[in-house]
């Protein structure tokens, strides 16, 4: 089992290695040849196509799962599935890697757009994240410069200890808020932020977890923790029980939501791009 996967490409940023197929967390590991998981795909979307680039960490990359249970995989099924009678498709590109964060995320959304030019990017966020830097793990996250040039308000917060979590959370978001404004305003794609739950999300109240509620400004935001939170036992989500990463299960759940809330998405954008009635009767049907 291949153990060293990942290659750094800045300070920051780090990414598969190319063209991988090797085995990690007891599951296939396969890369294409800019790095990311799954096939190849060409640099622009076809007219039929609704392109998605989905820019997660450890979960979303599904370590531990195959490809085909990965929560990005059986959204593109699901909602593929629906589209076949209208001659249309989607791809969720999955460009998560693990140990992501919001800095990185920045950096990574300008090499996806180049390499793929999506017309949606999907920005996971985790109750487990929020709380680590809520606990003061931004200063071992990013390094001192680039802390203090995008997060200067949570640095400052960090820097003493007499700020809550809750007020260094609430500094947090609103910067990453900023941070993604500014990648939405120079960029063709559009931006959802989508609420992915992980192990912490079972042990917090549903106002901690969507504080990000309170500082989106806007934003598109959907919330895909629903059926997580009310499965049971919750020792199935997880891929054993001292690996908290998602079960297949965990990505169906999750992926079967994620399914949902693009679908208004998908269907609004072919309806703009495609003319024509054929498309219309099928939407309306």
């Amino acid at each position: 089992e291949k153990e060293d996967i990942c290659i750094h490409v800045s300070s920051v940023h780090k990414q598969f290695e190319p063209n991988l197929d090797t085995t990690w967390k007891k599951a296939r590991l396969r890369t294409n040849s800019l790095g990311y998981r799954g096939p190849e795909y060409s640099g622009f979307p076809e007219e039929n196509l609704f392109r998605i680039a989905l820019l997660g960490g450890a979960t979303e990359v599904g370590g531990g799962v195959e490809e085909e249970e990965t929560l990005s995989r059986l959204a593109e099924d699901e909602i593929n599935e629906r589209l076949s009678p209208a001659g249309c498709e989607i791809q969720i590109i999955n460009c998560s890697v693990p140990r992501s964060h919001e800095v990185a995320k920045k950096e990574q959304w300008h090499r996806v757009e180049a390499d793929y030019h999506p017309h949606l990017v999907l920005w996971p966020l985790h109750a487990g994240t929020l709380e680590r830097i809520a606990t003061k793990n931004l200063r071992r996250v990013f390094p001192d410069s680039t802390a203090k040039r995008l997060y200067p308000k949570t640095t400052e917060q960090l820097a003493t200890s007499s700020h809550p979590p809750k007020s260094i959370l609430q500094s947090y978001l609103s910067e990453t808020v900023d941070l993604m404004t500014q990648m939405v305003d120079t960029s063709s794609a559009k931006l959802m932020i989508v609420n992915i739950p992980d192990h912490v999300t079972l042990k917090q109240a549903p106002d901690y977890t969507n504080a990000f509620f309170e500082v989106s400004r806007g934003l598109e935001f959907v919330d895909l923790t629903s059926s997580y939170r009310q499965h049971s036992p919750e020792s199935e989500l997880f891929l054993r029980h001292n690996d908290t990463h998602f079960s297949s299960l965990a990505h169906r759940l999750v992926g079967e939501e994620l399914a949902e809330a693009l679908w208004p998405l998908v269907l609004a954008h072919f309806k703009t791009s495609i003319e024509g009635t054929e498309f219309d009767r099928f939407a309306n049907e």
